[in-house]
């Protein structure tokens, strides 16, 4: 019998952890490994505050043979500001799957979520991982309680499909209208469940959003009065997406593909091996959640000077923005967005007339 510990990761585990994630590669038609170079655990400053990482050790090595993490962050819920948790990055060594890591993992989770007293989480999973889907869902006692709220879609889109000039008024940011945008975003979007709060610190260049700086906003104005925002984020430095192989068929038809990928405006396939250059599409908030607004801000970031060959944006199926992509070609990929709690009222402390937003660049 395997015999492990569970305990809080240190700085000594970061590289086993950074394997670890890397290992876990996600297949289907490409391949995909997730690697957090040069510290899994520095780059928790992204997806909020209080980071933990729960490790699973093996007695007898000392070396961590699964983790998971738990973050907390302040989201607008039902138009209230709540501390939220967000649990990602749940991976085991395929050696120890079904021997309790996932049971003990929890339960250990569930003392530090009691303890902080934080009632409500969210989580994505794949929308294809139906074994990790079943899993959560199936209502084993030491799991908390899962409520699939939709569909979380990420859009992939090449920078040459957004070759149309907005419309609109846009401006780059500076570091004088961060309070502006703030305000903006606080206010426009509350109604959206999950929505982050932002703080004029958070987008001061310190810690918080690392290599995100004022001018990576656009912003559109209508008679100097802000009606939309988007980022640009670039995140290459401390997190990466590593193309780890390919389906037959893909391998079969990639070369034609990248051959007319271009005339279709759609992203090229790259190479395996290869780590992706792109960027996320952050921090969107538009006034009347307005599609024309949104895809005039797209046309915008088009026009970065980043070198990303592909943009990543993340909405909810709910999210009439949705609408934008049936015009800018581009892949979808599809997760479930989880509500999750060990006290199962919570779960369904959502009004469903509102749209969930979570914010791609930080999960």
């Amino acid at each position: 019998m395997k015999e492990f510990i569970i305990r809080l990761a240190e700085k000594k585990d970061d590289k086993i952890i950074n394997d670890i994630l890397s290992a876990n590669e996600m297949r289907g038609s490409i391949w995909i490994s997730y690697s957090r170079h040069p510290s899994y655990l520095d780059s928790l400053k992204i997806h909020g505050k209080d980071n933990k990482v729960i490790v699973a050790e093996e007695k007898f090595s000392k070396n961590p043979i699964a983790f998971g993490t738990r973050s907390i962050i302040p989201a607008f819920v039902n138009g209230k500001i709540e501390n939220v948790g967000y649990l990602s990055n749940l991976r085991i060594c395929s050696d120890y799957r079904g021997k309790g890591v996932l049971s003990a993992g929890y339960k250990y989770l569930e003392e530090i979520c009691r303890r902080d007293k934080i009632r409500l989480y969210f989580s994505t999973v794949v929308e294809s991982n139906i074994t990790a889907r079943n899993i959560l869902t199936g209502n084993k006692s030491y799991l908390p309680f899962y409520n699939d709220i939709g569909k979380y879609i990420t859009f992939a889109f090449s920078k040459r499909a957004l070759n149309k000039k907005p419309k609109l008024r846009i401006a780059r940011g500076d570091k004088s209208s961060i309070p502006k945008i703030v305000e903006f975003l606080n206010e426009n979007s509350r109604k959206k469940f999950l929505f982050p709060y932002y703080t004029e610190e958070d987008f001061s260049g310190k810690d918080s959003f690392e290599d995100f700086t004022a001018k990576d906003f656009f912003i559109a104005f209508e008679n100097e009065r802000i009606i939309g925002v988007l980022g640009v984020w670039n995140q290459k430095r401390f997190r990466q997406i590593i193309i780890s192989g390919f389906s037959l068929s893909v391998k079969f038809l990639m070369p034609v593909y990248n051959v007319i990928s271009g005339f279709y405006r759609l992203p090229d396939i790259p190479r395996k091996d290869s780590i992706i250059n792109f960027s996320y599409i952050s921090f969107v908030s538009v006034k009347d959640n307005n599609p024309e607004i949104f895809r005039d801000l797209l046309y915008a970031a088009g026009r970065h000077e980043d070198n990303s060959e592909i943009f990543f944006s993340g909405l909810h199926e709910k999210d009439s923005l949705n609408s934008v992509f049936l015009k800018i070609p581009c892949f979808r990929f599809n997760s479930r967005l989880y509500l999750v709690s060990w006290d199962k009222k919570n779960i369904n402390y959502y009004n469903k007339t509102d749209t969930p937003y979570v914010e791609l660049s930080r999960v």
